[in-house]
């Protein structure tokens, strides 16, 4: 019971899984079963250490486990290998929650509950303390003590509103007496963004579509295109493969500006950025697309002479990614369980952003983050999907994704933060 208690009472809950360590699971009274149960209850930073041969259990043998565990294969986590051990510690250490967020309940006493609200920058930081009848007792806000006065007497209406004129910079703290109640306000600071960890260069555009030129000199504009047919006939862009030799690589379609076919084993692949990557095959031995009238299009390679990417430049780009982020974040994998959900809100300060975790379309477990645009983020894709890391907050876990749409959600946010950040800057130095 102890156990549970420091559980309870500490911020993160660092889960070590070796070979069959859930096996036991399925027992109600297996200790490891309940130790996870009260962290994911008790909505703890959960972080999971993965040793080697470790394998989550077959579908089959979750069905003897509480649904709410199965949470655990949508978090990110550490593999463990004694020779990387140093490595292994820091990426524990940076997934660290010093508290919790966005909204950590206290209780003070018997007569008396304190709320804290989202420590977000720019946000109110609010406390109100509940008095139950008898007295007011003294209440601290940000290491400032205030006193509200004598205790109120029954049929005793006081009213007092004070304001702090002991100040530090531009905050300023106001208290204000009503019958049985006291509300400490402090006004919110101007947040001062640190340097994005990651400064994406490459814009952001919207895609409308490709031309392509053939060798014999048509030319078919495909408003809808892929790299591929995926399932039901859809098209799916998400990435252009290309090859060279035994090695792979995957690009964003945003990325690429226009591509010339050599031969049909021979292309060269032209960046936004003005780079270019010459004598690659591509990964694919055709184009998909369907044009403005709809017929559907099945181009080969040895017949494209070139196709360039269809480009809408006309939307300011940070709107195009306030607009478009919570469509891609909605492009999760194949039958995933989770979604994510992302609301932007533009401010004085740059872009509040809220985001949604959702398993089986019901909140997941702390799968509500508030953060801001700029600030100290990355956001990296992978196989599984993308790895989130907030600047003060950890690792937050979105849905999974292809690797195509990772690529596309990663840029974009990266993207927005850059581009938010110099927004910053040059209004700075203004």
């Amino acid at each position: 019971e102890m156990l549970l208690k420091w559980i309870e009472e500490t911020p993160n809950f660092i889960l070590i899984l070796s070979k069959d360590s859930l096996d036991r699971c399925n027992i109600k009274t297996d200790w490891l079963k309940r130790e996870i149960m009260h962290a994911i209850k008790t909505e703890r930073n959960i972080i999971l250490v993965l040793t080697e041969h470790f394998s989550f259990p077959s579908e089959e043998a979750w069905k003897y486990m509480p649904d709410e565990m199965q949470v655990l294969q949508s978090l990110n986590g550490v593999c463990y290998n004694h020779l990387y051990q140093d490595s292994a510690i820091e990426k524990i250490n940076a997934f660290m929650k010093t508290r919790l967020s966005p909204v950590q309940f206290k209780k003070q006493d018997s007569i008396s509950k304190t709320r804290w609200q989202s420590d977000t920058p720019g946000l109110l930081n609010t406390r109100t303390t509940i008095q139950m009848p008898g007295g007011i007792e003294n209440t601290t806000t940000s290491g400032n003590t205030t006193s509200a006065g004598e205790p109120n007497t029954p049929g005793e209406d006081k009213s007092l509103t004070k304001v702090d004129m002991n100040q530090s910079g531009s905050k300023r703290e106001m208290q204000q007496q009503v019958p049985g109640k006291i509300v400490v306000v402090s006004e919110p600071e101007v947040p001062k963004p640190s340097i994005p960890f990651e400064l994406t260069s490459e814009p952001y555009t919207v895609i409308t579509g490709v031309l392509v030129k053939m060798l014999d000199g048509e030319k078919i504009n495909l408003p809808e295109f892929g790299s591929r047919v995926g399932i039901k006939g859809k098209l799916v862009r998400d990435f252009f493969q290309i090859e060279r030799g035994s090695g792979k690589m995957n690009i964003s379609w945003n990325k690429i500006d226009s591509v010339m076919v050599y031969k049909w084993d021979d292309i060269m692949v032209q960046f936004c950025d003005g780079k270019s990557i010459e004598h690659v095959k591509p990964g694919f031995g055709w184009l998909p697309g369907r044009d403005n009238i709809g017929f559907d299009h099945k181009l080969s390679f040895d017949k494209i002479e070139s196709f360039k990417l269809l480009r809408d430049t006309s939307v300011d780009e940070i709107d195009s990614l306030i607009r478009d982020i919570p469509t891609l974040a909605k492009q999760t994998t194949l039958n995933s369980s989770y979604t994510s959900e992302f609301n932007f809100e533009p401010d004085l300060y740059g872009v509040l952003v809220t985001h949604d975790l959702f398993f089986m379309k019901k909140p997941a477990t702390n799968g509500h983050t508030i953060f801001r645009f700029p600030g100290s983020h990355t956001f990296n894709a992978n196989e599984n999907g993308v790895i989130a890391v907030i600047d003060s907050k950890g690792l937050i876990n979105l849905s999974l994704y292809d690797r195509g749409t990772a690529d596309a959600l990663a840029h974009a946010l990266n993207r927005l933060n850059t581009l938010m950040y110099e927004k910053y800057e040059s209004s700075k130095r203004q």
